[in-house]
């Protein structure tokens, strides 16, 4: 249970890191237009 624990949990944070990163991006180009 443990490792596949802290396999789901390392996805799910890089999932949110990259979703955060696009946000910021599309808001950076909404800012721009």
């Amino acid at each position: 249970m443990g490792i596949e624990y802290m396999d789901l949990l390392l996805d799910v944070l890089m999932f949110s890191g990259e979703v955060i990163v696009w946000n910021q991006t599309v808001i950076l180009m909404i800012l721009n237009l």
